[in-house]
């Protein structure tokens, strides 16, 4: 196993345990968040990630383009991790609300770009 993976499992290890403290810090907070929301930061995320990703692109940064979609992957399943860890607490609590899924829906949002990008290139590629 690399030094990347490790880490990156070891990332993913700590989101899982870290939804409580997750969950609490949204409820203390206070966070001001409906059901229609969520759909808005999935796509808001993916779109502005997508820009970003295209800019870096069109500027002949491949370089940074590559980090940059790892980093969406990375981040993405660290959010997708904390987000399934908040939403069980949550359900285990009786107390689902859109905050218990403000986590999913960023994570969803960082993998949908990452995905999309993916699906450009390999559209460009091969042409299909």
């Amino acid at each position: 196993m690399s030094t990347f993976h490790l880490l990156f499992l070891t990332l993913v290890l700590g989101a899982l345990a870290s939804g409580a403290s997750a969950l609490e810090a949204l409820v203390s907070g206070d966070v001001a968040l409906r059901w229609q929301d969520l759909p808005l930061i999935v796509l808001g995320l993916a779109v502005a990630l997508l820009q970003v990703l295209a800019l870096q692109a069109g500027a002949g940064r491949a370089r940074w383009v590559l980090r940059g979609w790892q980093a969406c992957v990375s981040a993405g399943s660290v959010f997708i991790a904390a987000g399934i860890s908040a939403l069980a607490v949550a359900l285990a609590a009786s107390d689902v609300a859109p905050r218990s899924f403000l986590f999913l829906a960023i994570g969803a949002g960082l993998l949908v770009a990452a995905l999309m990008w993916s699906a450009m290139l390999t559209v460009g590629r091969t042409g299909r």
